[in-house]
C-alpha cells in the first residue's frame, strides 16, 4: 500500500508537498497521518497549512540520514509535531539543523521514542541511530543540553515502553514541559490523553499566532 503525504490548509486536503507548510506533522512507523494521534493534529485550524509527509516503511528502511534530510527543509515551519518514531526523526531532524545554525520549529512531541525502548520490564530493547548524540542534546545521560525548554513539549501515557519513566523525570528536572498521562500507554488513546494533545495543540497554536502577529 502506496502512504500519501497529505498538506492541510483549514479544511482542505491535497497530497501536495509544502515545504513552507506553518505546521508539520510526522506520525508513527506505517501509522496513516490522519489516524491517531494525527486527527487530532490535523483538526487543527492552523494559520497556515500543515504537512505530513509520508513515512512508509519502505522510507523508513532507507539510511537514517536520508530520512533526516527529507524532513530538515521542511522545518523552517513554526510548529512540528512528532508522534513516535515521527518524535526521534522531529528530534534528529531539529539537531541538525540546530548544529549549522538554522532556526527550528517548536517541537511537541507524542510518546516520543527517546533513544532507546522496548517492550520488556526494563526498556532497553532498541537503541534508535544517534541515540547518543541527540539524549545529550536533551540534557540526558548527563549531556549538554542545545534543546529550548520553552519551545520544547512532551506527552507520554506512563505505562509507554519507549518513552521511559526515568527519562521522563529528568527532562521534568532540567525543566522541559512535560505532562505524563498516568491511564494511557504509547497510543495516546484515552479520554485524558486526547485532553492533553488538544491542550498542548491550541497552546501552540496560540503562540504562533502571536508570533504571526
Amino acid at each position: 500500500m502506496t502512504t500519501r503525504a497529505i498538506a492541510v490548509n483549514r479544511a482542505t486536503l491535497t497530497s501536495e508537498a509544502n515545504p513552507r507548510a506553518h505546521t508539520v506533522y510526522l506520525q508513527g512507523r506505517d501509522d496513516p497521518p490522519g489516524g491517531h494521534p494525527g486527527n487530532l493534529v490535523l483538526e487543527v485550524a492552523w494559520p497556515g497549512s500543515c504537512y505530513a509527509p509520508p513515512l512508509s516503511s519502505e522510507r523508513l528502511a532507507r539510511p537514517f540520514q536520508l530520512q533526516v534530510d527529507e524532513i530538515d527543509p521542511l522545518f523552517s515551519c513554526a510548529v512540528a509535531v512528532g508522534f513516535s518514531w515521527g518524535a526521534w526523526l522531529a528530534l534528529a531532524a531539529a539537531h541538525q539543523r540546530l548544529a549549522r545554525g538554522a532556526s527550528i520549529p517548536r517541537l511537541l512531541l507524542l510518546s516520543p521514542v527517546l533513544g532507546r525502548g522496548g517492550s520488556g520490564a526494563a526498556g532497553l530493547g532498541f537503541f534508535a541511530p544517534r541515540s547518543r548524540r541527540i539524549r545529550h542534546a536533551l540534557g540526558l545521560d548527563q549531556g549538554s543540553r542545545v534543546f529550548s525548554l520553552s519551545r520544547t513539549t512532551i506527552i507520554r501515557g506512563a505505562s509507554d515502553p519507549q518513552c521511559l519513566a526515568d527519562d521522563a523525570r529528568v527532562l521534568q528536572c532540567l525543566g522541559f514541559t512535560l505532562h505524563t498521562v498516568e491511564d494511557a500507554g504509547h497510543r495516546l488513546d484515552t479520554q485524558a490523553a486526547c485532553h492533553a494533545i488538544k491542550t498542548a495543540l491550541a497552546a501552540h497554536l496560540t503562540s504562533g499566532e502571536a508570533q504571526d502577529r
